[in-house]
């Protein structure tokens, strides 16, 4: 009786955290990446004028090439979402739809090797405590979609594993072609795991033709989706992968390996490579371990490509959340392994620590910056605007507020405030090479003559610019910024 209240009681509170962290669901304010993703979606320029009409396909593939760093999977997505509703809640659904499906994939995976339904269901759950993934299922760009790809990758790797027709095949081969679409950071991911299923099908004792059929079903449609993403996006992006002077790379400081929270993924990996000396002795099933292994490659190789400046080293970032879930989910396998399984360790205990971990921590709490209440749709909906003052609105704002005049709340205000606003254009974007910091493009491009031609200037930086001594801050306004009546 116990044991099932406490059961009830921490469902009732993982339910909670769900509801708690849905709403942010709800957030109004569409940070700079994601508005810049919306235009993306619709085949517009983020530095367009208003009124310009949603652009076809073509459209959505140019000007991901040219303001994204993504293949444009979650772009051509998008576009489609789109054509049913442009407000907040619908476009933040989809990023939250693969959310889910992150959970439930997690959940399932677990289920199918432990037959354990409370751990499961602890391990599916659990995820919501990490903000980096909390954060992954509301905003609006492909870091959740990457993530279910990374999820998908090993239940495909376990199908496949215990099926292998070649129907089968075919369906997780093109089920990956698509997810490789969503960030460049999938790709490695799905070149180890092909190793690893392509190793699976070759071992099958079964005829050298049906051995071919196979792997040409599961090969042909990532390669050509590969094909796709190179020509049509990454030639024209980054096609010598060089590094992104904005992100750090192991080749850059090694010593990132071994600094932060990265120390803790070093200790999670040489945990699993201690099991898996010793996975003989504990008797533990070959799948987990064909995960551990998997996973263990996968770090190895991603170590690598950072060491030679073309992959990133950022685990704990949205960026990195391909990366961490393998690890997540080998990490809870080897708990169940050694604790639960083996009964050391009573799981409504370890319930119990769950539940006073969530009554007492406010990590599932969004923290992202699409949070914020210092935005330019604030400010505007407060600055009291004179018949001839002019707004300059800065680069990080500008794509947001032409959302709001044109889909969002300021579409009643629209025909006005386009007779005051003036927005800050950054033509194409660049992102390796000469790329400009912010700080050169805020001093090169907010020059004393430019700026004397505004009343306000609207900008989140402007106050670490070294030139607000002819301005001063609207009071009532979060970044809002006038200037100083000469006497």
């Amino acid at each position: 009786m116990i044991n099932r209240i406490i059961k009830f009681a921490s469902l009732f509170l993982f339910l909670t955290l769900l509801f708690v962290t849905s709403k942010n669901i709800f957030a109004d304010y569409l940070s700079y990446d994601e508005s810049v993703q919306f235009w993306i979606s619709n085949g517009i320029s983020p530095d367009a004028d208003l009124g310009v009409e949603v652009g076809n396909i073509e459209k959505v593939i140019t000007n991901n090439r040219s303001y994204n760093l993504d293949p444009g999977g979650f772009s051509i997505l998008l576009h489609y979402w789109t054509k049913i509703s442009t407000v907040q809640i619908w476009l933040r659904l989809l990023p939250y739809l693969f959310w889910l499906g992150i959970i439930w994939g997690v959940y399932s995976i677990l289920f199918s090797l432990t037959k354990h339904v409370t751990f499961s269901f602890i391990g599916g759950f659990l995820l919501m405590l990490f903000p980096v993934f909390a954060n992954s299922g509301f905003e609006i760009r492909a870091f959740s979609m990457a993530g279910f790809g990374s999820v998908m990758g090993i239940k495909a790797l376990l199908s496949i594993r215990n099926n292998k027709s070649w129907k089968l095949v075919l369906f997780w081969g093109i089920i990956l072609a698509v997810f490789m679409t969503s960030r460049y950071s999938v790709i490695p991911l799905i070149l180890i795991l092909s190793l690893f299923i392509l190793f699976e099908l070759i071992k099958e004792s079964a005829p050298v033709s049906s051995k071919f059929v196979m792997v040409l079903s599961f090969v042909l449609p990532s390669l050509v989706s590969f094909c796709v993403i190179y020509f049509l996006s990454m030639y024209d992006q980054n096609k010598l992968a060089e590094p992104l002077n904005y992100i750090p790379y192991l080749s850059k400081d090694f010593t990132l390996l071994f600094s932060g929270k990265s120390s803790f993924i070093l200790i999670g990996l040489m945990f699993l490579s201690v099991l898996l000396l010793l996975q003989s002795r504990l008797e533990i099933q070959k799948e987990i371990t064909t995960i551990w292994k998997f996973t263990l490659v996968y770090f190895l190789f991603v170590f690598l490509l950072s060491f030679l400046g073309i992959h990133p080293w950022q685990p704990f970032h949205l960026r990195g959340i391909s990366l961490l879930l393998p690890l997540y989910i080998s990490l809870a396998l080897a708990f169940y392994s050694l604790f639960i399984r083996q009964a050391f360790v009573r799981l409504d205990i370890v319930m119990i620590c769950l539940a006073l971990l969530l009554s007492f921590s406010n990590r599932y709490k969004l923290q992202s910056k699409i949070g914020t209440s210092k935005n330019a749709l604030n400010d505007l909906q407060v600055l009291p605007l004179l018949a001839n003052e002019i707004v300059l609105i800065d680069m990080k704002e500008s794509p947001h507020i032409k959302y709001q005049l044109m889909f969002g709340k300021l579409v009643n205000k629209r025909e006005l405030l386009s007779k005051h606003l003036v927005f800050t254009k950054y033509k194409k974007h660049q992102f390796h090479g000469t790329h400009e910091t912010l700080q050169e493009f805020y001093t090169k491009h907010y020059s004393w003559e430019m700026m004397s031609n505004f009343d306000y200037i609207i900008s989140p930086v402007f106050d670490w610019m070294n030139k607000t001594e002819k301005w001063e801050k609207v009071p009532e306004c979060g970044i809002t910024w006038r200037k100083k009546k000469v006497n």
